[in-house]
């Protein structure tokens, strides 16, 4: 079997999953908080070519006689990994004081029915109980590990993250950081988990602006251009594909035929 239409086949599907990337971050560029990512590729093991039917090249006693060097061909790619790119998005006022935005390296932490979570997503609200949720219901959390009740008032944070109504102070929020930013696993809904051996720490240079939201990190031009050069790949991979099908098809009506 031709060994090219595998490889070619291979950037087919690659090129695929980059595509759906691609296509995720351009759908998410006015999602707040929301952080892109990229496609990793690898290449696979080159194969060693040599020229048959030339001189021999002798070898030493015990050795195997080899053929002449060519070079390395090369088998395809594959994905390698999907990384999230975690740098800062650009800050928007919005005049609501439940809007919350990060400056610098840190998550806020909210409690879900599967645990706590991470997110840089700011867009909170007070709900009918009188905490402090995200839009989803999820409830933000102090930094005693505790839902955070908001009374009726003048509703302040500062930029260390204390919560203030009417002056008088509630709660601190629970703001984290991660030394390895690959601890984090993304799992949609602008929302975070960690891997189970990890332990965050406290975000201590993170600043915390009220009434502004973080903007996605995604730069609009630059995905489309991506996503226009994903294509072409794709159609590159397709065409070498449709070539080795018709020389197969050729091979299998031609050869064994009378004249």
């Amino acid at each position: 079997m031709y060994r090219g239409l595998y490889s070619a086949a291979l950037g087919m599907n690659s090129q695929w999953t980059n595509l759906e990337v691609v296509a995720n971050n351009m759908a998410n560029i006015s999602s707040p908080g929301y952080k892109k990512d990229e496609t990793i590729f690898s290449s696979l093991p080159e194969l060693s070519i040599s020229r048959l039917y030339d001189n021999i090249i002798k070898s030493p006693a015990g050795y195997k006689d080899t053929t002449p060097f060519v070079g390395g061909l090369g088998t395809g790619v594959r994905i390698d990994d999907i990384v999230t790119i975690h740098s800062d998005g650009p800050i928007q006022p919005t005049e609501n004081p439940f809007d919350l935005a990060i400056q610098g390296d840190g998550f806020f932490c909210v409690s879900t029915p599967a645990g706590e979570r991470y997110t840089r997503d700011g867009r909170f609200t007070r709900d009918s109980e009188g905490y402090l949720t995200t839009i989803s219901g999820n409830r933000v959390l102090s930094e005693i590990n505790l839902p955070i009740e908001i009374p009726e008032g003048d509703f302040v944070v500062d930029e260390k993250g204390m919560v203030f109504v009417n002056r008088e102070e509630i709660e601190r929020l629970k703001v984290v950081s991660f030394d390895e930013k690959e601890d984090l696993i993304k799992i949609g809904a602008g929302l975070f988990k960690k891997r189970d051996i990890v332990n965050p720490k406290v975000a201590e240079s993170a600043l915390i602006k009220q009434g502004y939201l973080e903007l996605s990190n995604v730069n609009a031009i630059f995905e489309m251009v991506k996503m226009i050069e994903v294509q072409r790949l794709y159609e590159a991979n397709q065409k070498v594909v449709l070539a080795y099908d018709d020389v197969m098809r050729r091979g299998i009506d031609d050869v064994g035929r009378i004249a």
